[in-house]
């Protein structure tokens, strides 16, 4: 595993200092950080598991476990889909491809979102308390996107009750 005609340690002077140069147990990539054996956590974990073969077994025990559901009544089924007390119906894995979708209808939305975002990063626009309840943590709204600069400030909870319905401003 070692790279040929490498010692482990290896010490050299420079300016009447002493460095040791070390290199990792499992890989034998060199270490820059610390004194320790090993690069990184990965091959600490890989080096753990070659010196105890009893942890391989209690890892699958552990996967084969965390992959099954108890009811009280006694009933096992899988964790996965719909047996998961987490169940939400099942969330896609084309997130992305919908947000792209978001972005092609609402390019003026994305625009001056992003402008607004910008000049709060600035420091061109200073951030508001919520204009409800005068919470500090306040999001920026826009009522009107043809007024990229006229902003609204409301907290996640009435942002949220703004957009369902509940509030009007």
């Amino acid at each position: 595993m070692l790279p040929p005609l490498l010692p482990i340690t290896a010490m050299f002077i420079y300016s009447r200092n002493v460095y040791w140069l070390v290199y990792c147990l499992n890989c034998g990539r060199f270490i820059t950080r610390g004194r320790t054996k090993y690069c990184s956590s990965s091959c600490t974990f890989k080096a753990y598991r070659k010196r105890h073969p009893e942890y391989r077994e209690r890892e699958k025990i552990r996967k084969r476990k965390s992959n099954i559901y108890v009811k009280k009544d006694g009933d096992k089924r899988p964790l996965n889909g719909p047996f998961n007390p987490n169940w939400k119906g099942g969330v896609s894995k084309d997130n992305m491809r919908y947000r792209s979708r978001y972005v092609v209808k609402n390019p003026k939305k994305i625009r001056v979102q992003g402008r607004a975002r910008s000049l709060i990063r600035r420091g061109k626009i200073k951030r508001g308390p919520c204009v409800v309840c005068g919470a500090k943590n306040a999001h920026g709204h826009h009522m009107d996107y043809s007024k990229p600069l006229e902003l609204t400030w409301l907290c996640q909870k009435h942002h949220n009750q703004y957009h369902s319905g509940k509030i009007r401003l």
